[in-house]
């Protein structure tokens, strides 16, 4: 009896230090395997509307697209259209105190109730024409050594 009186402790305290072992190298080989964990760049190419913000990761699905979007002058769409009068928020137009639903969008001509393409009365709109759907911003110029404001302020 006196055997097992030392002997439960003993195991006790054995178990506990392997297992306080096993985790050491548990945390040991994790902190390894996240160091070498690198994640791997990708690029994707994607092909966009030259028409309006829509973009594809297929080419044929994107001028498949192209073909037929609102935005494009060469699909003669309503939207692209000088007799096109876009959707106005808010009901009655804009007016913040009207209960009324949105204003959808529509024809002047009252020819296109469901907005079509290759429409007969369609003239171009050359307001939209000039704005492109699409802002293009300028890539900043690289700037040539000798001047930039600090070197200017050295110059003087």
């Amino acid at each position: 009896m006196l055997t097992l009186l030392t002997a439960l402790p003993y195991a006790d305290w054995f178990v506990r230090t392997l297992g306080e072992a096993a985790e050491q190298q548990r945390d040991v080989l994790y902190r390894a395997r996240r160091a070498t964990a690198v994640a791997i760049p990708v690029v994707v190419t994607r092909f966009r509307c030259p028409h309006c913000p829509a973009s594809r990761a297929k080419k044929s699905a994107a001028e498949a697209h192209v073909a037929r979007c609102w935005h494009n002058p060469a699909v003669r769409a309503c939207k692209t259209c000088v007799h096109y009068e876009p959707a106005v928020p808010g009901g009655c137009w804009g007016d913040p105190y009207c209960n009324c639903p949105d204003t959808p969008e529509s024809c002047a001509l009252g020819i296109a109730v469901p907005m079509v393409t290759d429409c007969p009365q369609w003239q171009p709109d050359t307001t939209s024409l000039d704005t492109p759907a699409i802002p293009q911003h300028p890539l900043p110029a690289a700037e040539k050594p000798g001047t930039s404001d600090e070197q200017k302020g050295r110059q003087q």
